[in-house]
């Protein structure tokens, strides 16, 4: 697995209906956009998003409900 920092969110975004698997940080996104990136996964991809703390439960459950199966959401932090 290679880091790669500072990509636009056409790049994740691409990245993500390639099947891509990708870890984000809550803190340097919004919910709207972290549900756009939920919605963008491919296959059996995983949107692994950190540092959730401010995150609310219905908020999680609304990016999580953006994937579609087998692609699934992780949160953690």
């Amino acid at each position: 697995m290679q880091a790669i920092r500072h990509l636009s969110a056409v790049e994740l975004n691409t990245l993500l209906r390639q099947g891509a698997s990708v870890v984000v940080s809550a803190s340097q996104h919004n919910t709207a956009a972290l549900a756009t990136m939920a919605r963008q996964l491919c296959g059996a991809s995983v949107l692994h998003i950190t540092d959730c703390s401010h995150l609310s439960s219905p908020d999680m459950n609304t990016i999580a409900r953006q994937a579609t199966e087998p692609a699934s959401v992780l949160f953690s932090g």
